[in-house]
């Protein structure tokens, strides 16, 4: 998370393919931090943790690790990309 946050706020990225289990913390600490980001960001997580969410709806893709084939995530990111150009 720490390590994270810090290129969040020092490099520009298009895309954050978020982890919510990281070694120190959880990933969705980061997402205020990424939801403040001038451009915005396009958000995949990519977790072996549920969402945990509810009935709300998440405003970036959620997928989990154990149910998602590798070309799905690939899709998912592709896609992501090209309705940020």
């Amino acid at each position: 998370v720490a390590e994270a946050r810090a290129r969040l706020e020092r490099d520009k990225f298009d895309l954050v393919l978020l982890d919510l289990g990281l070694p120190d913390g959880s990933g969705r600490e980061l997402l205020p931090l990424i939801n403040r980001l001038v451009p915005p960001v396009r958000v995949v997580i990519f977790s072996a943790q549920d969402p945990d969410h509810g009935n709300e709806t998440l405003p970036y893709a959620f997928l989990v690790k154990s149910q998602t084939p590798e070309q799905r995530l690939i899709d998912v990111i592709q896609e992501a990309v090209k309705t940020m150009a």
